[in-house]
């Protein structure tokens, strides 16, 4: 079956999605099932094993086996003289036809055993099954040249809302009690959980946000806006954010300032710069990265230089392609699922932009994005915000997020109105004054934004109020929309220290605290 159907980018999608090797679509032809797109079963007894259980899911609906032992009850589904068989976990849901009956199924499996799916992650499955299920519909007989249906980018629209909403927030919830946790433990043993625990976290967001980058750009959901703005606000953002991560290796992060100005959709560049970061400090064991911009036959390169192990000339045009990874001993893959570049590569095509990389081997390497210079006309000047240090007023409709940030900005020394509505947050104002800052979800209850609520916040304070919007909505409209309300922009999940960088920024502040 050729890499570009869309039954292999399904299969694709769910292999990245669950972390797991192995994940097929099948389709039921009379007693028979037909692995229609396949990742991972390039051993036949691999390929036999899915097969096999793809009957089973289509006959029975959806399953989840978190291993599969010979001597197991299920092991009769196992194929005869596989030993403990060639896989061990397996979960799979049906693909269903127009008249609701069994057609097919989408299965994903582990040689190792894991732990049982939980409610999101089944919706995940069933989403997974509509999405084949809309191809089907679309394109009967496979094809490696069909083009993408509007069945298959509503199915992709729908699995991109479902795993944004539903799974992003209890990222954010883990990040955010898990800090709480840790500040209570005094046990090395128990610091040590914690601290794989948060690893284990950080590594499933990442991948979860590469995989719905990706797949948001293959429904065609991102559409650029281009802007003027200045380059040297990005490449400062982008050292803000990631000065932590590269603190924790040793390694410094540093960007050349530029009086630059880009004409190109601001959001959508810092995205692809950010891969490209990402990339540089995984990849770099000692030394620095360093970023800047230089104006190149009438447009504006933006890099990002490293000392790192530089890109082996066997892989540099394969490494912009789905999944591919690196290799080398030395070389961290935990949270890395081989999507940036291809992200970054997409990326630029959007925008108009295009993507270069050029390297030494054992000297380190660069990678770039060229895109439109500005013409020579000003630039409009973001307002500065100046903030006394008055209380903070949180507004979030979800009480378990509400509690964690309230106890997280108490825990610095904050002053903090917690409240689930604009309405109590204005009350709260009206008797005491103006906040030093507002922090607001971006989607509250009913109709009513966080933009909505930072608006009347700022009309009932009677002044300017510095804002930060909180967001597990990845697309670049929200960026532009931060922006022209005047405040800054905090993605769900987010980590107490990006919190804290976020507050600092915003405000002026300096925040101490044992949290």
């Amino acid at each position: 079956m050729p890499e570009g159907t869309r039954f292999h980018r399904i299969a694709r999608l769910a292999a990245g999605l669950f972390d797991v090797p192995t994940a097929a679509v099948a389709r039921t032809e009379g007693d028979e099932i037909r692995i229609l797109a396949a990742i991972g079963t390039e051993v036949p007894a691999t390929e036999r094993a899915v097969a096999t259980w793809a009957r089973r899911v289509a006959a029975e609906g959806v399953t989840v086996v978190p291993d599969v032992r010979p001597e197991a009850p299920v092991a009769g589904m196992m194929l005869a003289g596989a030993a403990a068989g060639p896989v061990r976990f397996v979960a799979g849901a049906p693909i269903t036809g127009p008249d609701g009956q069994a057609v097919g199924a989408v299965v994903v499996a582990d040689r190792l055993p894991r732990p049982d799916l939980g409610p999101n992650e089944r919706l995940l499955l069933r989403d997974l099954a509509d999405l084949a299920a809309d191809a089907l519909t679309a394109d009967p007989v496979p094809a490696a040249s069909a083009p993408q249906g509007r069945e298959e980018v509503a199915g992709y629209a729908r699995l991109l809302s479902a795993a944004n909403h539903d799974l992003r927030q209890p990222f954010q919830a883990m990040h955010l009690f898990l800090h709480l946790l840790r500040a209570k433990l005094i046990d090395p043993g128990q610091i040590e959980l914690a601290e794989r625990l948060e690893q284990a976290m950080h590594n499933g967001e990442a991948m979860l946000s590469s995989v719905l980058e990706l797949a948001a750009l293959e429904a065609g959901r991102v559409r650029p806006e281009p802007e003027r703005f200045r380059v040297a606000e990005v490449l400062e953002n982008l050292t803000r954010t990631f000065e932590r991560s590269a603190l924790d290796k040793g390694l410094r992060l540093r960007y050349v300032p530029t009086s630059l100005e880009g004409d190109a959709d601001a959001a959508l560049v810092e995205r692809i710069l950010r891969q490209f970061v990402a990339n540089a400090i995984r990849l770099t064991a000692r030394g620095s990265v360093l970023l800047g911009a230089k104006r190149r036959s009438g447009r504006i390169a933006l890099e990002v230089w490293d000392t790192g192990p530089g890109i082996p000339e066997a892989e540099r045009a394969a490494i912009w392609e789905p999944f591919h990874q690196i290799v080398g001993p030395e070389l961290d893959r935990s949270g890395h699922l081989g999507l940036g570049l291809t992200i970054a590569r997409d990326t630029a095509r959007l925008i108009g932009g295009t993507v270069e990389q050029a390297s030494r081997p054992g000297r380190g390497g660069v990678f770039r994005v060229l895109i439109p210079a500005a013409d020579g006309k000003g630039a409009s000047v973001r307002k500065e915000a100046t903030a006394e240090r008055n209380p903070i007023v949180v507004i979030e409709d979800d009480p378990v997020q509400l509690m964690a940030v309230r106890m997280i900005l108490e825990g610095w020394g904050c002053t903090v109105i917690a409240t689930p509505t604009r309405e109590r947050a204005l009350d709260a104002i009206a008797q005491r004054g103006a906040p030093g800052l507002v922090l607001s979800d971006l989607r509250l209850r009913g109709s009513e934004s966080g933009l909505d609520a930072v608006e009347a916040v700022r009309r009932a304070a009677g002044c300017y109020v510095p804002a930060i919007l909180m967001t597990g909505d990845t697309g670049p409209e929200q960026v532009r929309a931060a922006r022209d309300a005047d405040a800054s922009l905090l993605q769900k999940p987010f980590g107490p220290e990006h919190l804290r960088t976020a507050v600092e920024a915003a405000t002026g502040w300096t925040l101490v605290g044992g949290q």
